[in-house]
């Protein structure tokens, strides 16, 4: 099975369409994991709600947004356009359903640093996702890429790939990856949070300690 990822992807430090986390993506997809990878440059919030209502009913992809974020607000474009959450949660409602099943920040503080699980659940419920991540802190650049390329490669395709298994647990994917990636999931004041589905909510890591 093959894995739909959608990165949205800021202009970073211009206005000019010049991708910076796209050539890692496309690195990791030569590497032989199954993804579909499609890209798209994003300057405000429109384009957000654009792009977001076009992925399929039931495609279950993954959907990434990579630009520089601020106390909860998306800056896509040179510093000067960003996009409040609750603007941001208005674009993640546009989602068909079963179109998202995983969505990721790689981003500056796109999570409250007092209350993950609040923030996480918010995304979870607008994007109708079983599984949400970010970052609280304001995350090292090349460090974060290399954490979200592990996230796609060693959590979300192999669980895509075990969709047809009975009794998949995204919580033992979810676990397995904090166990793996510790030492960069606490830095980088990573969290995510999978929903059952049933009304529950797991939170991953539970607690976050001092690096």
């Amino acid at each position: 099975m093959t894995l739909s990822c959608y990165m949205l992807e800021g202009t970073w430090w211009s206005n000019r369409e010049v991708p910076q986390v796209l050539p890692y993506f496309e690195a990791l997809v030569k590497s032989g994991n199954r993804i579909n990878l499609s890209h798209r440059t994003f300057r405000n919030a429109e384009d957000i709600a654009y792009w977001v209502s076009k992925i399929r009913k039931n495609e279950k992809a993954f959907l990434y947004f990579a630009c520089h974020g601020e106390n909860q607000n998306l800056v896509p474009a040179d510093g000067r356009s960003p996009i409040s959450n609750n603007k941001l949660l208005e674009c993640l409602e546009t989602a068909k359903e079963g179109a998202i099943e995983f969505i990721h920040f790689s981003c500056c503080e796109m999570l409250s640093r007092n209350n993950r699980r609040e923030s996480l659940e918010r995304y979870l419920k607008s994007s109708g996702a079983k599984w949400a991540s970010g970052y609280s802190e304001s995350a090292d650049w090349l460090q974060s890429t290399l954490l979200d390329l592990a996230l796609v490669a060693d959590l979300a395709v192999p669980y895509h790939n075990d969709g047809k298994k009975k009794n998949v647990k995204l919580s033992f994917r979810g676990r397995s990856f904090l166990k793996d990636y510790e030492q960069l999931v606490r830095s980088l004041g990573f969290s995510g949070a999978y929903n059952n589905g049933r009304g529950k909510v797991e939170l991953f890591p539970k607690r976050h300690s001092n690096p």
